[in-house]
């Protein structure tokens, strides 16, 4: 299956899963099946990846944290795509960055100025 072909599998599936709760079930508990049964296409796994999981990530309520896999990045090669959206300046693998409130600009422990913090412990959160 092409990359074309994997998207427009993915796009149907997604799709289907946020209009249809009983896809949405069934593709959670045995994902294969659910995608043949929609696409009447199987979803190639990437090499070394025996399954697929699925989550239900659309409660907007709550937040979810993804623990990736160990990447050994001396073995990785970028496609032909990745390597022009790094010239490009985009970044190809997403990174949590959390929002930190906003702090004053108070004086460092050392003399110097800036957005110091001098609640570190979140003390004053409380």
């Amino acid at each position: 299956m092409n990359s074309n072909s994997q998207k427009s599998v993915s796009e149907k599936v997604v799709y289907e899963a946020l209009n249809n709760p009983d896809f949405k079930a069934a593709l959670i508990e045995n994902p294969m099946e659910a995608i043949k049964s929609l696409t009447g296409q199987y979803i190639h796994l990437p090499e070394g990846k025996e399954r697929l999981v699925v989550v239900d990530q659309t409660d907007p309520k709550a937040f979810y944290f993804n623990l990736p896999s160990h990447v050994n990045t001396d073995d990785v090669e970028l496609t032909e795509d990745q390597l022009e959206a790094v010239a490009g300046g985009m970044d190809i693998i997403p990174i949590f960055i959390p929002t930190l409130p906003p702090c004053f600009p108070f004086p460092f422990p050392d003399g110097g100025t800036g957005p110091y913090n001098p609640y570190p412990d979140d003390s004053i959160l409380g």
